[in-house]
């Protein structure tokens, strides 16, 4: 093998490990995401369409829509794994005010964030 040729498949392999870098990187913030949405439950929303075919074309017309708003609870579980995986001893620790006044404050980031996305602000109280 000429030096040339090694040095391309080099770089190909050094762009080929930081693009799995990047995807695997994604793909453990979307694993914590979704874990931590599920921890504290969230809104699920379903949409239902309805249709009937046209008399006059023969197409496809939409008749219906129907919009379902679902609550999850949070899942102590999911809960769980997070404090797991995180090592959260400190949370363990804190006392009953204390862990109000952080959930408290967690809850006002996720309304803050979900105003950001556009989304519904919903009280998990």
């Amino acid at each position: 093998m000429k030096e040339e040729e090694y040095e391309q498949l080099n770089m190909g392999f050094e762009k080929l490990e930081s693009q799995t870098e990047v995807v695997m990187t994604a793909n453990r913030l979307d694993l914590k995401e979704a874990l931590l949405k599920r921890a504290v439950g969230y809104v699920s929303e379903e949409q239902v369409d309805e249709y009937a075919l046209d008399a006059l074309g023969g197409k496809l017309k939409l008749i219906k829509r129907k919009v379902i708003h679902k609550e999850v609870p949070p899942d102590v579980m999911a809960a769980k794994v997070l404090m797991d995986v995180y090592n959260i001893d400190a949370i363990r620790r804190m006392s009953d005010e204390e862990l109000e006044q952080e959930k408290n404050r967690l809850l006002i980031l996720l309304k803050q964030e979900e105003e950001i996305k556009g989304g519904e602000n919903v009280d998990r109280e």
